[in-house]
């Protein structure tokens, strides 16, 4: 339910702006984040690392208005 409930509210919101050209929506699947801080996670990216790499797609995606969609932190389509 919980990824429908994405989808529809990224859809909602790009509906709500899609003539805005200030504007472009995109869900984004942030990776695995080392949420807890501790370095004995598995998961490959601590926090700082995650925030730095959304920071560089959002600048390289600031001008994608080609609709809504999901993508990962490497920028590539995520399926719904």
């Amino acid at each position: 339910m919980g990824k429908a409930a994405l989808n529809m509210a990224t859809m909602n919101l790009y509906n709500t702006f899609k003539d805005e050209k200030k504007v472009n929506i995109f869900a984004v699947h942030p990776g695995w984040i080392r949420t807890d801080g501790k370095e004995d996670n598995p998961a490959p990216l601590s926090s700082y690392e995650a925030a730095g790499i959304l920071k560089d797609l959002f600048a390289r995606r600031r001008e994608d208005f080609t609709g809504h969609r999901f993508i990962t932190n490497e920028g590539l389509d995520y399926p719904f």
